[in-house]
């Protein structure tokens, strides 16, 4: 790659001729050169000190590299063998003395010179002159050579060669001209119909590129498509927003009573075990009677909750382009620990107090892991505040708003504890968490789908697909902290992802 940029340095464009180009590979060649140059002038005005003797004829001759690899070579001669065999793998490889070499060279007492180095190390050395050896004719053996092919040459064509003797030393010679092959010459032909060949240097896109523009393209189309959507369409979706909107408000102003008449019950300090049984029980019942009326067919009563059909009491909450999918809701009790309760339902914890297993679950991964979530939360400070709000004292504690379950919080925690993709869906927004340290598991990698209803309550939808996919929406990446088994991920996924793409296109 830096070859070939600077030799780009001088080749601006793909178009010139071989002339041009020749001329620009010289001037790249010549710059080398006088690079080299400009080192070894610098190399000139640098003299060693403090080296031995011997080395001191070769100040100012030999490059100070190898005049410091040879003063090394001579420092070995104090424990040297000289019985052993010479590899002289050092003088052929580099061209300096090695210490065997010196240790003759000081033993017939002379004197290191500079042509006991290669020349390269010559500080005069000039790669660019080249030397002529002007070696001398001996003419008595050449007339010999000849003398010898004549007098095996037939007499008749003898006489004809001692003539053209005769003319090449006169002048009087005649060359025969020498003809080019007799080639058939290309014609121009038939006009081709390939397009004419591009002349930019600039590289082909690489795959991921591709797809990211494939991407911003069909973005771009679903945008179009939704500006272009009937009128008609558009009242009936404000509708059912209003209407959505409407429910929600009402149900938040449900459970704002309910928390405000157990505060005030709690304030009273009238109440015994067994008249909290009472209510329990009766709190229950007007749960399933308030489901009766909302046209919801209860199957299960476990794990603090109810599951029903999803018309028509959530349906307005679920995603359009996802109604199609889900088949039922596990409707949780709505007194904090929803979020959580929907998690244990989906790892099949069957105990009313799975909310709680579930908290520990979470604080033991943060814990492990907690340098990953300081770096993903912004600090210590964060991550303290986090833990705070999943510490729970006992199951009877009461519960606050800073620890209900938040996705941007805990939907990282919870897809890295429990080794499946965590999704949450809303009208507002549908994301994705994946895991950020394993790869997927045949069989094992199932996702858990959140929803998110009322502006305040979480809900566990049961979410089925197509031919066996399940529609993935967009995915909350952490690509930096990613390992490269759970970047296998992406591909694990993708056709859930082009499922749910798909359906918003068509909305």
């Amino acid at each position: 790659e830096s070859g070939h940029a600077y030799v780009k340095n001088f080749i601006k464009n793909s178009t010139g001729d071989l002339l041009t180009v020749f001329h620009s590979l010289s001037h790249a060649v010549d710059t080398q050169l006088n690079h080299v140059h400009e080192a070894i002038g610098r190399d000139t005005v640098k003299n060693l000190v403090n080296v031995p003797k011997p080395f001191v004829p070769l100040l100012g001759k030999i490059s100070t590299f190898a005049l410091n690899e040879c003063v090394d070579q001579y420092k070995r001669l104090a424990d040297l063998d000289p019985t052993k065999p010479c590899s002289k793998t050092l003088t052929v490889g580099i061209g300096i003395p090695c210490a065997h070499k010196l240790f003759d060279i000081l033993e017939n007492g002379d004197v290191l010179s500079p042509s006991d180095f290669h020349s390269q190390w010559s500080l005069k050395y000039n790669p660019e002159i080249t030397h002529t050896n002007d070696t001398g004719i001996d003419l008595d053996e050449e007339l010999k050579k000849i003398s010898l092919v004549l007098s095996q040459e037939d007499p008749s064509t003898l006489a004809r060669i001692l003539e053209q003797f005769d003319q090449i030393i006169a002048g009087t010679h005649i060359a025969v001209p020498i003809k080019a092959p007799g080639v058939k010459k290309q014609t121009k032909g038939r006009p081709s119909l390939k397009k004419a060949r591009s002349t930019s240097t600039k590289r082909n896109p690489s795959t991921f590129e591709l797809v990211e523009a494939k991407l911003k393209k069909q973005q771009s189309a679903a945008r179009k498509r939704a500006l272009k959507a009937p009128e008609r369409n558009y009242k009936a979706a404000s509708e059912s927003e209003a209407a959505s909107k409407s429910e929600a408000a009402s149900k938040s102003e449900e459970f704002a009573d309910e928390v405000s008449n157990k505060e005030s019950e709690e304030e009273s300090g009238e109440e015994s075990n067994e008249v909290s049984d009472q209510e329990s029980g009766e709190e229950g019942e007007n749960r399933a009677s308030e489901n009766g009326r909302s046209g919801l067919a209860n199957e299960s009563g476990q794990d603090g909750g109810v599951t029903s059909s999803p018309k028509p009491y959530y349906a307005s909450q679920i995603p359009s382009h996802l109604q199609q999918y889900v088949k039922s809701i596990f409707d949780p009790s709505a007194n904090g620990n929803c979020g959580f309760r929907c998690i244990a339902k989906a790892l099949g914890y069957n105990h009313d107090n799975g909310w709680f297993r579930v908290r520990n679950d979470i604080l033991d991964e943060v814990k492990t892991n907690k340098t990953l979530y300081s770096k993903l939360q912004g600090g210590e400070m964060e991550m303290e505040r986090i833990i705070a709000g999943l510490k729970v004292e006992s199951l009877e504690a009461e519960i606050d708003c800073s620890q209900w379950l938040d996705k941007l919080l805990h939907g990282q925690m919870l897809a890295n504890a429990y080794v499946q993709p965590i999704i949450f869906l809303s009208v507002e927004s549908c994301s994705t968490y994946l895991l950020l340290r394993l790869g997927p598991v045949s069989g094992a990698s199932e996702p858990i789908y959140l929803l998110h209803v009322n502006g305040n309550h979480w809900v566990l939808p049961n979410v089925e697909g197509e031919d066996g996919v399940q529609p993935i929406p967009p995915i909350m990446k952490a690509t930096r902290n990613t390992t490269k088994n759970a970047k296998i991920w992406d591909n694990f996924i993708q056709k859930g992802l082009d499922l749910f793409v798909a359906g918003q296109l068509e909305m």
